[in-house]
């Protein structure tokens, strides 16, 4: 730690790791009474929502474990283990807050959406393609790409779904859930953050990746993930 090629990296390590916490910290003795109580509608987007996040996080700890693996830099790896740990206690959370409001057959549904709703298995389509490339055929440029996806999962995906509870907590709903929520979305802040900084480094160490082709593609995948969470 005191000799890294990057030293900059050290306090991304030092603020991922002061974010600790666990789900069952989490008060939801008010969400469990105040489910019930909410519209039929918004108790089918809560529910589909969690499972949303639920099936984005899911890769999460895989895609991190990968890339420590294939990274050749022991900070890396090391940030990495932290944010796998994170992303798994993410998954944690979507269980506990689902145990709290709906039965077991709820729940099971609510995972379940990601596999059976239409409009969500095409949104995440190129999720599955991206990620699938870079633990089958590992490369510069299939974990370039697994970055971009990364990046995109923990800031336009995340969020938008996270900003359905903190508007159901703006009126005084489910602020357990949310607070359960902000504390993910920070969490994601910090990998994003980390993300970006390990995907300009990449690039920097193997420039002819950052090529116009390179660039158009990003840009791709932006504009249809944004397509697609309209649709969503």
């Amino acid at each position: 730690w005191n000799d890294l090629k990057y030293p900059h990296f050290y306090k991304h390590r030092e603020q991922i790791r002061a974010l600790f916490w666990r789900a069952s910290e989490v008060d939801m003795t008010h969400d469990v009474k105040q489910f019930p109580a909410l519209t039929a509608q918004e108790q089918d987007a809560y529910l589909k929502i969690i499972g949303l996040l639920a099936t984005l996080d899911g890769p999460q700890t895989d895609i991190a474990h990968r890339i420590s693996a294939y990274t050749t830099d022991p900070s890396v790896k090391s940030i990495m283990a932290t944010i796998a740990d994170q992303e798994s206690e993410h998954n944690h959370s979507y269980a506990y807050v689902l145990s709290s409001v709906t039965d077991w057959q709820g729940q099971v549904e609510s995972f379940d959406t990601g596999r059976k709703d239409p409009v969500l298995m095409e949104r995440n389509e190129r999720i599955i393609e991206v990620y699938n490339d870079f633990a089958l055929q590992p490369s510069i440029k299939n974990v370039l790409r697994a970055m971009v996806y990364t990046a995109l999962l923990e800031g336009l995906f995340f969020y938008s779904g996270f900003a359905f509870f903190y508007n159901l907590a703006r009126n005084n709903k489910m602020v357990g859930t949310s607070t359960m929520v902000s504390y993910i979305n920070r969490d994601e802040l910090q990998h994003g953050r980390f993300i970006s900084e390990l995907f300009r480094a990449t690039l920097a160490e193997h420039p002819k990746y950052n090529s116009e082709e390179f660039i158009e593609w990003v840009y791709d995948q932006f504009q249809h993930s944004v397509a697609q969470e309209t649709r969503w």
